[in-house]
């Protein structure tokens, strides 16, 4: 969606206005809401949509019950469900500061494809290494929180924040949580497992 309006020099909100006829459709960083509008686009249902291109598997990994099922339909279609979408979503984006990407995946994606893109993984709460390569991320001063203005710059144009210039030696620690959380980011369509207080403190 961004490329496109990069290509034809179109702002958003006029594109999903008058191309997508969906003029309440926002596009925020690894999300958009509601998919509904955008399955004849990209020929894709909307719960592909959801499950491969959003943070919404990530988001909603231990979120169950009617509470999912708010979240999703409201995600797919809109509606009443919204408020819980965007709560579940804040899992993602509320610790999320500035836009993250791998410069060996930058790399590899302009070789292959001539573009560069956000990777899902690469943007989730204390990920701060690829896993495919594991290497440091690279921290832009792009924000990844929700902006009344849309960003249309694509990794390849970001310059680092001066904070990850310094040396940074990526941890066990770090590798297995970033493993982790592209796991979850990763998993089979449905509701989440909930968690109690007792295996949070476990």
């Amino acid at each position: 969606l961004v490329r496109c309006c990069r290509w034809f020099n179109l702002p958003f909100k006029r594109f999903a206005r008058v191309v997508l006829g969906a003029p309440d459709l926002r596009l925020n960083f690894l999300s958009i809401w509601p998919l509904r509008p955008l399955e004849a686009l990209f020929n894709k249902s909307a719960e592909q949509l959801l499950w491969n291109h959003t943070a919404f598997p990530y988001a909603t990994a231990f979120l169950a019950g009617e509470s999912f099922e708010q979240a999703r339909s409201a995600a797919l279609d809109g509606g009443l469900g919204m408020p819980r979408l965007l709560a579940a979503m804040q899992n993602v984006s509320g610790e999320l500061t500035y836009r993250r990407y791998c410069p060996h995946c930058l790399q590899e994606s302009v070789a292959t494809n001539g573009e560069t893109y956000w990777e899902r993984s690469h943007n989730l709460p204390g990920v701060f290494i690829c896993v495919r390569h594991p290497c440091a991320l690279s921290v832009t001063s792009l924000p990844a929180s929700s902006s009344l203005k849309t960003i249309y710059e694509l990794p390849i144009e970001c310059m680092e924040c001066p904070a990850t210039e310094r040396e940074f030696q990526p941890s066990k620690a770090l590798l297995a949580l970033a493993r982790s959380s592209v796991e979850l980011l990763g998993r089979q369509a449905g509701p989440g497992e909930s968690r109690s207080s007792d295996w949070y403190r476990e």
